[in-house]
């Protein structure tokens, strides 16, 4: 005769009492009530959170500061045909500050100092270039290799971070600085761009970096500063 198999075992039923079925069926009145305005109140602050932080989309490439006091040639424009100077050499001038009056045929235009510097007369007088700038301890320049397609992004007066190789961030900081000539073609698929430091060689830790000779880094130039919020908008 086959083996008889013992039966299953019974497994309890759990049986819930009318009061507890009453509870489980009909949800808290006040969830009802508030659930939807709460989930409204915490997607607006998140909302408004975006709109007070700042994301900012940067550009990075590789940095070459020179210590060195640099002079700027600022020559005659193209088909200029005269000028009128209106600095003197040994005059200390700001950025942007008015140089000479040009005259292409009848139409004149304004020649403006692209850094701020002392103005010295140009080696030799007579030709193209009517005055160099030499640069202040504020205006040191460097210049920032980079990928030629990102360099159609780069704009005159956008902000830089400067990170040395010899002074690591972390501990001396960074130097700061912005765009004074948009990207210039450098061959083999590269771009430059020309800034000028407006501390000079202190860095956002305060400290005076001692900075001597060709110092390499990488530089990230700061194309948008914008809000979470208006990032968003714009997808």
């Amino acid at each position: 005769m086959p083996a008889t198999l013992p039966p299953p075992p019974v497994r309890p039923v759990l049986t819930l009492s009318t009061e507890v079925k009453n509870i489980l069926d009909a949800p808290p009145i006040w969830l009802v009530r508030w659930g939807s305005l709460l989930l409204l109140g915490g997607i607006l602050v998140l909302l408004g959170a975006a709109g007070f932080v700042r994301y900012p989309r940067v550009i990075t490439g590789q940095v070459a500061l020179y210590a060195g006091s640099q002079l700027t040639a600022i020559a005659l424009p193209a088909g200029a045909t005269d000028y009128t100077l209106r600095v003197q050499p040994g005059q200390t001038v700001e950025a942007g500050q008015l140089l000479a009056i040009v005259r292409q045929g009848k139409a004149e235009r304004a020649l403006s100092a692209p850094t701020a510097g002392i103005v010295e007369a140009p080696a030799a007088p007579g030709g193209r270039v009517v005055l160099r700038l030499r640069p202040t301890a504020h205006a040191r320049r460097s210049t920032i290799t980079l990928a030629a397609p990102l360099g159609r992004r780069v704009r005159v007066g956008q902000r830089v971070l400067i990170s040395l190789n010899a002074f690591p961030s972390n501990k001396f900081g960074q130097l700061t600085g912005h765009v004074v000539r948009p990207a210039q073609p450098a061959g083999a698929n590269q771009a430059t761009v020309t800034v000028v430091l407006d501390q000079g060689y202190r860095s956002t830790h305060g400290t005076l970096l001692p900075v001597a000779g060709l110092s390499q880094g990488t530089a990230q130039i700061i194309t948008t500063d914008k809000h979470v919020l208006e990032h968003l908008l714009h997808l």
